[in-house]
């Protein structure tokens, strides 16, 4: 088909699919299928595609790429109608998106990569509102970043417009682009059908016009997960609850996810690391409501006794205190919990040189963390970053769990800590320990090691040797189950156990990820440096990729390896040796997905 003919914002970014309206379609003969004619055998007609019912020809669309789709477009009318509905349903904005990499989805999704592309899709449905109508899912994919394809008042202004008569929409995922205006969400077609709602916003205009919001009506009547950032202020973060959820039946809401604005990296202090909070104002000034005001919101909506029995929760960028526990408990069911995400959170606990004081009186002499872990009964997704103050709870927390299936931790250290462990070795153990429990179920894990050098940086550290061998070269370090790990570690580490470590400790490992100063090994200092930029980092890192494969290679389980920003799929010969090493490039997001355990919207 010409250029003239076909000029498309979806398939191929250099000339997005639009048919001409003063074009009419080619209408192709009729597919058949003839059977061979012979004696004693009378010819048969063929099988008409077209007698096919329109619910079935969807059916078979589905699973047909965009590629595949934009083919049948221009087969005849009735092809074209069917297919156009199909090729608009759910929608992907990811810049890195490329047709020859097996891991995109492309038969559930049509993807956008280019600005010109989402300009021309924008343009698009809004002057064809019967697509327009097609299109139920509209994400805007990780690995797109927040530096965006378009502006971010040219954003605003084209969802303004394009909302309206995306009548079918029923998820709505702008979570990792610029924050978009508050207002957007007035412009939905048919908020009712809207199920799931991700949205970094920009929450100016809600301020300036608090009243006018208060008694609008969005009409989320079926939202079912809901992912909001960054708020500033538990005050801010009542309010967006509010107005989100006044029309919702909240019984029915599974998934929260609430991301503050990260104000916690003065929270430490060094050397001494301890809480600059000595008095109540002080303590005000942290906000340390967050979960009293969230929880309490929630129960105001629901106006029912019962709790909620929400499936995934999670918080980031908040404050926490031993007192938050008996209020999170009594708004949701924490044993219906099924993933928990808790990252960079700061928990305060009594057992800080200097409480905090709180309307008067000192915190209670109890941890959230230890209340937490009795709670979580119904587990498997847990991720895990928190800041404590002279002592870490976290292993405790993961010791109490049972049938954890997935595990994302990080290991905090600063010289409070001295007080509860003689060194970072000795906490890191602890953590060891605590995982081993889990060795029997873990399918995914990743542990990440860091240390809290100064109020505003934290440097990551690579795992103590002790740690690495206690976990997977102990006597009961056996992880039958685990399918993805992520560490940082120094290349050497696994390159002398590699044998031992995918033969028989990890044997069905799939996906491999070593970051860190020293993942690749020691830096080469013959390449790079007569002419910088000549050597890409995947070549300095490609001969990581034999020497550990090469050895352990005979079941052929292992089938990615990444090396700190570096990813290679891995193709064996039948002996069990590398065939081929191929350098993936921008499947970043999607390997997150595959070794980081995330919150889905």
């Amino acid at each position: 088909m010409s250029r003239s003919y076909i000029d498309a914002p979806i398939g191929y970014a250099g000339a997005p699919l639009i048919p001409r309206g003063r074009h009419k379609a080619v209408v192709k003969p009729q597919l058949r299928d003839h059977a061979t004619s012979g004696e004693g055998v009378t010819s048969q007609r063929g099988f008409s595609l077209l007698s096919l019912p329109d619910e079935l020809l969807l059916s078979t669309f589905s699973l047909l790429s965009q590629y595949d789709v934009i083919k049948l477009i221009s087969m005849n009318e009735k092809l074209r109608e069917l297919s156009r509905k199909k090729l608009y349903e759910s929608i992907v904005i990811d810049s890195n998106f490329s047709q020859f990499e097996e891991e995109y989805n492309i038969r559930s999704h049509s993807y956008i990569k280019s600005r010109y592309a989402l300009r021309k899709f924008f343009d698009h449905i809004q002057e064809n509102p019967d697509l327009a109508a097609s299109v139920k899912s509209l994400v805007y994919a990780d690995s797109a970043g927040e530096d965006g394809m378009l502006e971010v008042q040219t954003v605003t202004g084209y969802l303004k417009q394009v909302l309206p008569l995306c009548t079918s929409l029923e998820t709505l995922d702008w979570f990792q682009s610029h924050a978009v205006d508050f207002k957007v969400l007035k412009c939905l077609g048919a908020p009712e059908k809207l199920r799931k709602l991700a949205l970094s916003m920009s929450f100016g205009a809600l301020q300036r016009g608090i009243l006018e919001f208060m008694t609008a009506h969005f009409n989320l009547a079926n939202l079912e997960s809901l992912s909001i950032k960054p708020f500033h202020s538990s005050g801010l973060l009542a309010n967006i609850i509010q107005i989100l959820l006044r029309d919702t039946n909240i019984s029915n809401l599974k998934s929260l996810r609430c991301v503050k604005h990260d104000t916690l990296t003065d929270l430490l202090k060094s050397p001494a690391a301890t809480l600059p909070v000595s008095h109540e104002s002080e303590s005000r000034s942290l906000d340390l409501d967050t979960i009293l005001v969230l929880c309490s919101s929630l129960r105001h909506l629901h106006r029912k006794k019962a709790k909620l029995d929400l499936e995934q929760f999670c918080l980031k960028s908040c404050i926490v205190r031993p007192t938050d526990f008996d209020t999170l408990n009594s708004t949701i069911n924490l044993g219906a919990l099924e993933g928990l995400f808790l990252e960079e959170m700061t928990v305060m606990d009594s057992t800080n040189p200097n409480p905090i004081l709180v309307s008067g009186n000192q915190l209670e002499r109890k941890s959230f963390l230890d209340s937490l872990g009795y709670s979580l009964a119904s587990i498997q997704r847990l991720t895990i970053d928190i800041r404590q103050i002279n002592i870490d709870s976290v292993p405790a927390l993961i010791r109490q769990l049972t049938g954890l299936q997935e595990l994302d931790v990080a290991i905090r250290w600063n010289e409070s800590k001295l007080s509860s462990y003689p060194s970072r070795v000795a906490l890191c153990l602890e953590y060891a320990d605590a995982i081993l429990g889990h060795r029997k179920t873990l399918k995914k894990l990743a542990i990440e090691s860091s240390h809290e050098v100064t109020r505003y940086k934290r440097a990551l550290l690579g795992l103590p040797d002790e740690m690495f061998e206690s976990l997977f070269l102990g006597p009961e370090s056996e992880f039958p189950e685990l399918q993805s790990l992520r560490l940082n570690v120094p290349f050497n580490i696994i390159a002398l156990s590699r044998e031992i470590l995918f033969s028989e400790r990890l044997p069905k490992l799939a996906r491999l990820w070593i970051f860190g100063q020293e993942a690749g090994g020691r830096p080469h200092m013959g390449l790079g440096n007569p002419f910088p930029g000549v050597f890409d980092e995947w070549i300095l890192d490609q001969h990581v990729v034999y020497n550990i494969c090469n050895y352990v290679a005979r079941k052929k389980v292992l089938k990615y390896l990444k090396i700190e920003k570096c990813l290679f799929e891995i193709d064996y010969a039948e002996d069990g040796r590398i065939e081929d090493v191929h350098f993936k490039n921008n499947l970043d997001s999607w390997f997150d997905e595959k070794t980081r355990v995330l919150f889905k919207v």
